[in-house]
């Protein structure tokens, strides 16, 4: 009689098998284990950015990403959605790359979209970055208008000298990759300058081709000329012709960490046009997300992991160059266009309590070279002390290769 019992409660058990939620539970299990080895890989590929002295923060400070307000806990607890969040974001940049290319399907190659599948084009290119936007962690969005006097600037009488065309060129600070982003969502959904080669992309290039973005061969050695031609004559199109979208250009070249700001390129000033300038502002209570310091990658999964991230654009009034602007601030640069990009550079300093920083380019590569080169330690091309760890490390390297090289002669 037991014996019977036993054998029908098997069966019971085996015909019910594991329901939806112990599917469930353990895809959960998995999915955070997996994000809890990626916060591990994370935390251990960038030990020496965690790990600067005080110094050497202060003399890069345009570059670091703040690693002291890192929470490992919240990380880890986050971690189950890295995945989840990655995913979601490549499908739908792979439905805006397909859609974006069924409606180029016999576009003009070298005039810019007009009538109906611009219109198409704008709408999706609107709202589907937004919804992978909000897949990945920034879940709110505000945009702000902000009122801002430029008579310290411009002169007294700047509003009524502020010409009433549309301005051709926009710019902004660039903190993250997420600012292209957010700028394809905006009403004017601008175009950008890009690489040559990112028309051939699998899925960006159809991208930036349709928006009518500015593509630059950076390899020729009148690039720079080559650039500027460019610029100015989009920028007269635009003014003129409707149907050329506006410019956005970050002056300052390079992603900082949007606590201060770099001197900006002059390029975006050359056309002597007037401009708009925006300012991205994000917000995250563990982490400053900027792009700064942290390969492309990792920093893509790293954002995954983020409890949330409030985006804030403020959009300030046009700026135009005026005599006014030239004779006060002649002392700021050699040419007009410099003078220009300095004003422009001003007026986000004081606006948003932003310090000037002296950091450039060359010394953002040098950071990322000493940071994620672990067969180099370019300790000598720092002027600042570093840790005293990766100092020592040094100093023991350079004896070792003393002695090779007399054992060598």
């Amino acid at each position: 009689y037991y014996s019977d019992i036993m054998v029908d409660n098997s069966v019971q058990i085996q015909a019910k098998g594991w329901g939806k939620w112990e599917y469930l539970l353990v895809v959960a299990a998995i999915l955070w284990v997996l994000g809890i080895l990626f916060v591990e890989f994370f935390y251990y590929y960038t030990r020496r950015l965690r790990m600067l002295s005080q110094n050497y923060k202060e003399r890069f400070s345009a570059f670091r990403n703040e690693p002291e307000k890192w929470n490992k806990i919240v990380f880890y607890l986050c971690s189950i959605f890295i995945l989840p969040r990655a995913i979601g974001f490549v499908i739908i940049s792979v439905c805006l790359a397909l859609i974006v290319r069924i409606l180029m399907i016999g576009a003009p190659e070298h005039e810019p979209i007009s009538g109906w599948r611009k219109c198409l084009v704008k709408f999706f290119g609107n709202y589907i970055p937004r919804v992978g936007l909000f897949i990945q962690s920034f879940v709110w969005v505000k945009y702000v208008d902000d009122d801002v006097d430029y008579a310290e600037w411009l002169g007294p009488n700047w509003k009524s000298e502020a010409p009433k065309a549309r301005p051709p060129i926009i710019i902004s600070n660039h903190t993250c990759w997420s600012d292209i982003l957010f700028a394809m969502t905006t009403t004017e959904f601008p175009a950008f300058i890009a690489h040559q080669a990112v028309k051939k992309y699998p899925l960006y290039g159809s991208i930036a081709t349709a928006i009518g973005s500015l593509f630059v061969e950076r390899a020729d050695e009148k690039s720079r000329n080559t650039t500027l031609v460019a610029m100015k004559e989009r920028a007269e199109k635009a003014m003129v012709d409707m149907k050329y979208p506006q410019l956005w250009v970050f002056p300052e070249g390079c992603t900082t960490n949007g606590k201060s700001l770099i001197k900006f390129k002059r390029g975006a000033f050359c056309p002597e046009a007037p401009i708009k300038p925006v300012f991205f502002e994000y917000y995250s209570p563990y982490c400053n997300i900027s792009f700064d310091a942290i390969p492309t990658m990792l920093h893509f999964f790293f954002i995954c992991c983020q409890p949330f991230t409030i985006t804030t654009i403020h959009r300030l009034p046009m700026i135009f160059p005026t005599e006014f602007m030239y004779n006060k601030y002649k002392h700021l640069g050699e040419g007009k266009a410099e003078i220009y990009a300095e004003v422009a550079r001003e007026i986000y300093c004081k606006n948003y309590s932003l310090p000037k920083s002296n950091n450039t380019l060359i010394e953002k590569v040098k950071l990322l070279e000493y940071l994620y080169d672990f067969s180099k330690t370019k300790v000598e091309q720092f002027s600042s002390p570093l840790t005293h760890k990766y100092t020592s490390n040094t100093k023991k390297k350079k004896k070792k290769k003393k002695k090779k090289k007399k054992k060598k002669k």
